[in-house]
């Protein structure tokens, strides 16, 4: 089977990764206006006509419509179901929880990718690690508080999310020998368009000047990250990229603070920091680990 070329290159992954993080942040900030006053189905519908527009022509550009023939379909099921899950759960959580608070618990999503990597990648992932994963996994149950007066179900929603977009994740990094960049990130972004055009066609309202930009900007932002995910996935290891998605922690705070006037409790600052501080250690770890590699 002939391979797709893949190109080990960290720093590029890394750049692609925090352009990605900071345009998941408007998509963020974007959607949280927009499903205030429009149901999802008809949000992610929209938003998904301007990812496409916006996708088109770089996958053309990339190679032609040649560049979409899969030697995987059921991979790209498989993801697109993810990717569908993803975005539906995602809105209808953030439509009832802070932006702040939402995207805290999501931070978990790169401590699952780091279990993930070893289990499903085969990368090596030392005793160290492990713990900092336990670490980033009580930072998020001092997020969510199970149990407590202050338990918002609705916050079970972004933690499905996290886990679903760390196996979407995964999933870019196992396929890029496989499959085109075109036929990764094309495929997720045409079901999201047929299941949520269904659902739209059910619930429509007529769009708004500020709702139609809300949704323009999302999609815009939609087609940027998933392409940078992919991109980052091609290059570098999940294991090292992984803690860079707690970067838009920060931009979504500003932003939340800024749009909609919402600062995150003291449970959520000490959860959010137990969480960073194990994503950091792991950072840490694969870098000593690759100089040692080099250094042998």
């Amino acid at each position: 089977m002939t391979q797709v070329p893949v190109v080990d290159n960290r720093a590029r992954g890394v750049a692609m990764m925090l352009s990605s993080g900071l345009a998941r942040t408007l998509i963020d900030a974007a959607g949280k206006f927009a499903v205030a006053d429009y149901s999802v189905g008809q949000f992610n519908f929209v938003r998904s006509i301007f990812a496409l527009a916006t996708l088109l022509p770089l996958i053309l550009r990339e190679a032609g419509w040649s560049g979409l023939r899969t030697r995987d379909p059921w991979s790209h099921v498989w993801r697109s179901v993810l990717q569908v899950s993803i975005v539906t759960l995602w809105y209808l959580g953030l439509a009832q929880l802070e932006l702040a608070d939402a995207t805290a618990i999501t931070m978990g999503a790169p401590i699952v990718m780091t279990a993930m990597s070893a289990v499903w990648l085969k990368e090596k992932v030392g005793p160290r690690r492990w713990a900092a994963v336990g670490v980033g996994f009580l930072g998020m149950l001092l997020i969510i508080r199970p149990g407590s007066s202050l338990f918002n179900p609705w916050s079970l929603l972004p933690l499905i999310v996290s886990i679903a977009y760390a196996g979407f994740w995964i999933s870019s990094r196992a396929l890029r020998h496989r499959e085109t960049v075109a036929a990764l990130t094309f495929y997720p972004q045409i079901s999201i368009f047929v299941f949520s055009g269904i659902w739209a066609a059910f619930v429509w309202q007529p769009l708004t000047q500020p709702g139609l930009i809300a949704m323009i900007i999302a999609g815009v932002g939609a087609a940027i990250s998933h392409l940078g995910i992919t991109l980052a996935a091609r290059w570098a290891p999940a294991s090292l990229l992984a803690p860079l998605d707690y970067v838009p922690l920060v931009w979504s705070v500003i932003a939340g603070y800024v749009v909609f006037g919402d600062l995150p409790d003291a449970m959520t600052v000490a959860g959010a920091s137990l969480i960073v501080a194990a994503g950091l250690f792991i950072a840490y770890r694969e870098a000593r680990r690759a100089a040692d590699q080099r250094a042998a």
